[in-house]
């Protein structure tokens, strides 16, 4: 499904309510899904973000596996709205979600747009009469712009918060497996600039958690901005394969486990919850520039 503006263009796919081109002024701006790198585009992570240790999570006595960043970004969504400018896509529980997640739920998606600016709104809904414990995040991947792998740098991230600049960065390390240690690493930028090469992510992705930022800033090799992501998540994940023309900047209320744990779903680090009959509702915004 496709909307428009004078500046932006975007499509969604049914599978997942994944944007898969968003297109400003004509110029590509969303990573094309070459598997050769990465498949996907920018993928809903629900209802976990990363990974539970070993696949394997428990509520109460009884134990649920689910896949990487959880089964939305498989999932078919159903169609809702459709404007000029906005797209709204439902998907539900149902017997498949309730054999590796037993929680009830409603996810909405839903993507306007207003000059030059997406703004991506999703809103979570527990319909039932027991406490719901969940994740959601954004997985969006960003072209570089004029991108040469030959380049000893591909571009940069600024981060603002509050709207002052970020000058050092606190990442929680990775095991090998891809679960978080409890070990941070200090990252001073350059001139309040985070520079993307080769060796960024060579380790995997850079996870950021509380509130160390609500603006990242992506900027060609020649420092000019390219585009904006705002966002109001706690935590944010950056990653790019190594050699690859992209880069993800992804806003989460929530993160991989740590390594070990075996506790139930309501003591994971960063877990949401919903008390019955409510709703959470989390938006990011990806403003483009010329």
């Amino acid at each position: 499904m496709q909307i428009s503006n004078n500046h932006l263009s975007l499509t969604v796919a049914h599978r997942g309510a994944e944007p898969v081109s968003l297109l400003f002024d004509g110029r590509e701006c969303l990573w094309q899904g070459n598997p050769i790198f990465w498949k996907r585009h920018a993928p809903i992570l629900f209802p976990i973000v990363g990974k539970v240790f070993d696949n394997t999570y428990r509520v109460g006595t009884q134990e649920f596996h689910l896949p990487q960043h959880g089964f939305a970004r498989d999932s078919d969504f159903d169609l809702i709205q459709q404007t000029a400018d906005t797209l709204a896509f439902r998907f539900e529980s149902n017997a498949d979600t309730r054999q590796c997640y037993p929680y009830p739920f409603i996810l909405t998606a839903r993507y306007q747009l207003t000059d030059n600016q997406l703004c991506c709104q999703w809103r979570v809904e527990n319909p039932a009469s027991q406490e719901m414990f969940f994740m959601i995040g954004a997985h969006p991947a960003f072209n570089y712009l004029l991108f040469n792998p030959d380049d000893p740098v591909h571009g940069y991230l600024q981060f603002f918060l509050n709207d002052m600049p970020v000058n050092q960065l606190a990442v929680t390390q990775l095991s090998q497996q891809g679960y978080a240690l409890p070990v941070t690493c200090k990252t001073t930028l350059n001139d309040g600039l985070l520079p993307l090469t080769h060796d960024t992510f060579r380790h995997d992705a850079l996870v950021l958690e509380n509130h160390q930022a609500d603006r990242v800033v992506m900027l060609d090799k020649r420092q000019q901005p390219i585009l904006q992501v705002a966002f109001d998540a706690p935590l944010f994940g950056l990653w790019s394969p190594v050699g690859a023309p992209f880069c993800c900047i992804e806003p989460w209320y929530g993160r991989t486990d740590r390594e070990g744990f075996v506790g139930p779903i309501h003591q994971r680090q960063h877990i949401q919850r919903l008390v019955p009959h409510s709703d959470f509702v989390f938006t990011h915004t990806v403003t483009l520039f010329q």
